[in-house]
């Protein structure tokens, strides 16, 4: 058994298509051109190792009316949770809609 460092995840669960998603990703991550491979994307973000995974669920239905579902997965290997603070309210600051 090998001994493993601190590593903090955050799994979100977001109203939104997959391709709205996407469009959004690049303010969402301060990078242009980011392009997922396989659901996936990793990267570096202000010295903090990151990478982000997505899944597509059942949509959500409430009477008629029906709602995307996506699990966002994302894993900071080697930190602790106040170093990636930033970079989640950044990230999620870039899917807020109507001004919060």
């Amino acid at each position: 058994m090998s001994a493993r460092g601190p590593r903090v995840r955050a799994v979100l669960e977001m109203g939104i298509t997959r391709s709205e998603f996407v469009r959004l990703l690049p303010a969402a991550i301060g990078r242009d051109g980011a392009q997922l491979v396989d659901d996936a994307l990793s990267g570096t973000w202000d010295g903090l190792d990151w990478r982000l995974t997505i899944a597509e669920k059942p949509p959500r239905r409430i009477a008629r009316l029906s709602v995307p579902v996506l699990e966002v997965t994302l894993d900071f290997p080697g930190a602790v949770d106040a170093q990636t603070r930033p970079f989640v309210e950044q990230f999620l600051r870039a899917y807020q809609r109507a001004g919060g």
